[in-house]
C-alpha cells in the first residue's frame, strides 16, 4: 500500500514555523545571557551642584508672559525655511474654468483623425 504524503504547501508551513520558534527562541537566549556593555562618560558621572541658582530664577519673574488668547500666529521653521501659521481660516480662492470661449482663434484646433489626408 503507498503511503499519501502531505502536499507541499503544508510541508514548508510547518518547517517555516519550526524555524521561526527557534529563531525567536536563540535571539532570547541570546539576550538573557549576553554581557551588557556599559560605557559612560566620566562627564555625565560628576556630581550635580544640589542648590539653585537664585540668580537664574530672579530673571525669570521678569520675562513676559502671553496668555493663549494673546497670540495670533506662530512662526514655524528654521531660519531659512520659515512660514506664518494663522489661526484664522484663509479665505478660499475659487479655481479658474476654462471654456470654449476663453480659446483664441489664433491658437490651432484638432482635427477629428477622419479629415486627415491618406
Amino acid at each position: 500500500m503507498k503511503k499519501s504524503n502531505p502536499p507541499n504547501l503544508i510541508t514548508v508551513a510547518i518547517i517555516t514555523t519550526i524555524t521561526i520558534i527557534f529563531w525567536i527562541f536563540f535571539e532570547v537566549y541570546k539576550i538573557l545571557t549576553g554581557e551588557v556593555d556599559v560605557n559612560v562618560s566620566q562627564e555625565l558621572l560628576k556630581l550635580v551642584n544640589p542648590t539653585l541658582d537664585q540668580a537664574v530664577l530672579s530673571s525669570l519673574k521678569g520675562k513676559t508672559r502671553f496668555e493663549e488668547s494673546q497670540v495670533t500666529h506662530f512662526t514655524v521653521g528654521s531660519q531659512g525655511d520659515t512660514q506664518i501659521i494663522n489661526e484664522e481660516p484663509a479665505e478660499i480662492t475659487p479655481t479658474p474654468t476654462v471654456s470654449l470661449e476663453s480659446v483664441t482663434p489664433n491658437e490651432q484646433q484638432a482635427t477629428p483623425s477622419s479629415d486627415l489626408e491618406q
